[in-house]
């Protein structure tokens, strides 16, 4: 058997997902084999002809099952891009959608004067919201809360 080196990998995943029916088949492949790798995508495209280990092969084919059966990728990596952080998601938990970014930039926006403020982001999830907003505006007092500490926040 040949050695499948990240082109190679990158390639037949890329075929397979968009058999799949991917609507991003090459990004995703490249996410897949990034997080597999523990390299960046731009690290994949200069080191092209680097054999994958035995355990990155592995972890590459669990990603790709998982992403053929059509799991959100930010599920199978375990983490999403928001406005300027990175947070955690995992299944049960709500992925940010451009509508939640146009949420917090309204927010930021209304709480921009400067002045001390204090937000309340309940059944948080991901956190996202009010992660976001304390990341951006600096005088900001932010809580979170998940839905299973209801009962102690009201």
């Amino acid at each position: 058997m040949s050695e499948w080196t990240i082109k190679k990998a990158l390639e037949w995943t890329e075929g397979y997902l968009a058999d799949k029916g991917d609507e991003n088949p090459r990004l995703s492949a490249q996410w897949l084999l990034s997080e597999a790798c523990g390299l960046s995508r731009t690290q994949l495209f200069i080191n092209f002809d680097r054999p994958l280990s035995e355990d990155e092969r592995g972890v590459l084919r669990g990603y790709v099952r998982r992403r053929g059966a059509g799991e959100p990728l930010q599920y199978i990596t375990g983490e999403v891009a928001f406005r300027h952080i990175t947070v955690k998601v995992r299944p049960g938990v709500l992925i940010p959608r451009p509508d939640t970014e146009v949420l917090v930039q309204t927010v930021v926006h209304e709480l921009d004067s400067g002045a001390d403020c204090r937000v309340l982001d309940l059944c948080a999830g991901s956190g996202c919201i009010g992660l976001a907003v304390a990341s951006q505006v600096l005088r900001s007092r932010v809580l979170l809360g998940e839905w299973e500490d209801r009962k102690s926040v009201v």
